[in-house]
């Protein structure tokens, strides 16, 4: 009986390693197919959100189907790294790139494990797995800050990489070795084996985010990043201090934020600039600065009512606007609790 049992699980398992490598193989063979279907699957989430009318169930089916594309197209744009022979240019140790990975999947399965929770076990749960949450997302980052020296930080989903670049990158690879890339400013320079003729200094933005150094952080820009890494925690817990209707925890919350963004500037002219993946991070969290009006207690007591008042004069006197305005207007709310928490990136 044993022997027969050891046997039906050999065979599972090769038949489990065939499939896995026909994946890998038709991922690594196609990967603008896999990115059109990636988005394809996520355009049909929203659609889907949009067109339902129980609000509260699209959400929830929605953010089900985006956090599960978005942890296939993670492990998608890994077999596409390490096939194309990629994935070493960062020159990672094992633990760091442990490190990254579970952090990316706190990161893409967070709203869904909130959404959950509170439809599992009320408000008390839900707010038990944000607490958990945050912590280890704290935990990880503050670990890739002081040990590894990270730089700044971007959540998962910015930094996801295109799988078309990727392909060029592949086919452009004989190109590439005459290419130096610095380890902390990221600047391309041809190399002295390289023909100077032919070779043409690449444009920031054509880049790609897996060849870019993370750039040395002085002491004051790492309190900096600190700041920015531990808001989250801090907000957490003064609204368990003062309450989730205080305004404290929100000025807390946007003091930080603030005081953060200060720390880690750098002078134009600065001789250390940062690279075009850290100078886009800094404009994403300049612009998230105006999400802090969608973001409870303000929102309750000073921006929705003005939001609302406005789609209201909207919907009356323009023709045709109620068909999307008062469907947003009933998303508004539903959306606000579940994206624009203070206590997130």
């Amino acid at each position: 009986m044993s022997d027969i049992l050891k046997s039906a699980r050999d065979r599972l398992n090769e038949n489990l390693m065939e499939i896995k490598q026909a994946y890998v193989n038709f991922v690594s063979q196609n990967p603008e197919m896999v990115d059109q279907i990636e988005k394809t699957v996520k355009t049909s989430s929203y659609l889907f959100e949009a067109l339902s009318k129980n609000y509260d169930n699209s959400i929830f089916i929605s953010e089900l189907i985006t956090s599960a594309c978005n942890l296939f197209a993670y492990a998608n744009t890994k077999i596409l790294l390490k096939t194309r022979n990629l994935i070493s240019q960062t020159d990672e140790n094992k633990f760091v790139a442990k490190l990254k990975q579970a952090l990316t999947v706190v990161e893409f399965s967070q709203a869904f494990l909130e959404l959950s929770a509170g439809r599992l076990g009320g408000s008390g749960a839900r707010w038990a797995v944000i607490v958990v949450i945050t912590i280890i997302k704290t935990i990880l980052r503050c670990l890739l800050l002081y040990m590894f020296d990270s730089g700044l930080q971007s959540p998962a989903l910015v930094t996801m990489i295109n799988k078309t670049n990727i392909a060029t990158q592949a086919t452009n690879s004989d190109e590439n070795e005459n290419i130096y890339i610095g380890r902390r400013t990221g600047h391309q320079m041809a190399t002295l084996s390289s023909s100077y003729s032919k070779w043409e200094n690449p444009k920031p933005e054509n880049m790609n985010c897996w060849n870019l150094y993370p750039s040395t952080l002085n002491k004051r820009e790492k309190i900096g990043e600190c700041l920015h890494i531990i808001r989250p925690m801090l907000h957490l817990l003064s609204t368990g201090v003062f309450g989730t209707k205080s305004l404290l925890p929100w000025l807390a919350a946007l003091v930080v934020d603030t005081s953060s963004h200060a720390l880690i500037q750098r002078d134009h002219k600065s001789e250390r600039p940062y690279n075009p993946q850290e100078k886009q991070e800094l404009r994403r969290r300049y612009a998230n600065l105006i999400v802090y009006l969608l973001r409870s207690p303000v929102y309750e007591k000073t921006t929705g009512p003005r939001i609302h008042k406005i789609l209201h004069y909207l919907s009356e006197h323009l023709p045709l606007a109620h068909y999307v305005v008062q469907p947003l207007s009933k998303y508004l709310p539903a959306w606000q609790r579940v994206y624009f928490y203070t206590w997130s990136d």
